[in-house]
This record gives structure tokens, sequence and C-alpha cells, in this order.
């Protein structure tokens, strides 16, 4: 393996190319030269800005995005290919942060239509949710027969950030047990039923741990659908869920309008 030059060689190089490198063509020749056998694919990707992974044929392919293949990054990245994608890089996901947004606001999202049912649904609307009464209303109505689990809110991680994932609602078992919300679902437009489908599904989990007979090991399997869609709004709250997904991932993201078809 090749040692890669230290950024103190790199600027005391006689090559100007080495000296000064100020195109993504010179970043990848030096980069090539760190790692024996390393390939580097320009991308056009969106999602996956930096990638680094082994070939069948053994070589190590970095993919990556062209604008950052700058200077200022040059000893990240030879860390980064030496270590195997192992380790930190603040200067490294800071560049990333910002393309990533620069593409996202680059692309004007289109505005997706609705369906008037489900533009209909009644929404949480304006001033505090109170968590508490709706949680009561769904035991009330259909888990009485199992000891109630206090709900409450998550703590709000990434706040007004775009989330790849998102997990609405957890049960743990305890003791003792509880369910959390995400805090993403007490915003004004979300539908009512959609949260009530939530803590329904969380209750279900919660039933399953105080009747073994259900089977606690089981996840989500045909028993445990069979309990979720006991719920009186399933298949609206779901149709909710698919058209509002996006947007409960990324605040940005335009929310969807009623459209003029009826169902």
């Amino acid at each position: 393996m090749i040692v890669p030059p230290a950024p103190s060689e790199i600027s005391a190089s006689s090559s100007a190319t080495l000296a000064l490198p100020d195109s993504p063509e010179q970043i990848s020749a030096i980069l090539s030269a760190s790692v024996a056998g390393l390939r580097i694919r320009c991308n056009r990707n969106r999602q996956t800005l930096v990638s680094l992974r082994s070939a069948r044929d053994g070589h190590l392919v970095l993919s990556i995005r062209p604008e950052l293949l700058i200077a200022e990054l040059l000893p990240e990245l030879t860390r980064f290919i030496h270590r195997r994608g192992h380790g930190r890089y603040p200067l490294l996901r800071q560049h990333m942060h910002h393309l990533f947004e620069t593409l996202s606001s680059a692309t004007p999202k289109p505005v997706p239509l609705l369906d008037p049912q489900l533009a209909a649904l009644p929404t949480l609307g304006p001033g505090p949710v109170n968590l508490y009464a709706i949680a009561e209303a769904v035991y009330q109505r259909y888990h009485h027969d199992v000891p109630p689990v206090p709900v409450s809110w998550s703590r709000a991680a990434a706040a007004g950030r775009r989330l790849r994932s998102i997990r609405f609602g957890t049960y743990r078992p305890g003791p003792p047990p509880r369910i959390t919300i995400h805090p993403r679902l007490g915003q004004p437009w979300i539908a009512q039923c959609f949260l009530e489908l939530v803590i329904h599904h969380e209750y279900c989990h919660h039933r399953q741990q105080c009747r073994p007979g259900l089977g606690r090991r089981m996840r989500h399997g045909p028993r445990f659908r069979s309990l979720e869609h006991r719920f009186a709004a399933v298949a609206q709250a779901q149709a909710w869920e698919r058209a509002f997904l996006p947007c409960l991932l990324d605040p940005q993201h335009p929310k969807p309008e009623p459209s003029c078809q009826a169902s």
C-alpha cells in the first residue's frame, strides 16, 4: 500500500498539480495515487453523496459527487479511504450537508394531489394537543380490558430537519410499561385518526405483552395485524400516512392539495 502524502508534502511539492489542486480531476489523481487499485467514479446521486465499497475484483471503488472533490477536503478524503470509511470526518460531513441542502432546494418539488376523502379527515387543529385525552379515548374504546399505559411525547430529535426514517410510536414493556409518540405527530395538520391509529398500534404491542397467548415475541404477524385492524378508521389512517409520509420526513416538502375530482 502506498502511504498517502501528508498535506505539508502536497503543499511543498514542486508540481503545480500537487501544490494547488483546483479541479476534480486533479483531486482524483492524488486520491488514486494514495491507495493502490483505487477507482474513483463521479456520481450524480442526490442521496448517497459519498460511498466506498470493495468491487468483486478486490479493488476499492470510491463513488463521490464531483462537487466534493476539492482541495479543502483532500486530507479527510484520504483518511476516509485508508480507514475504509471508519472514523469522524466533520469537514466532509459539513460539505455533504451543504451540498444536500443545495440539491434539495434546486429542484422544485411537485405538489401532489390528495383524495378529497382524505382531505376531509378531521385534523388536530391549532393549539396544544391533548395527547392524554386522545390516548384515553383509544384505550377506552379498544383496550379497556388490559391495564392502561402512560402515553407521552418522545424527545424532539432533529426538529425541523429532513429525516431518512421515522418511528411514529414506541412501546416499552418496562417495568413500568409506557408508550411514546414522535412529536411530529403533534402538528395542526395531522389527521387525528392517524395519531389514534399510532396509539392503538402501540397498545396492541402492550396487549401482546399482557397476554402471552398472543405471542410476546411476535411483532407484526397475522395475529398482530388482526388486532390492529380492529381500529375503525384503519384504512383511512393508513391511506393518509401514505399521502403525507414525505411531509412527516421533510418539513419543507409541499403538502398534498385536494384534487378537483371526486373520488
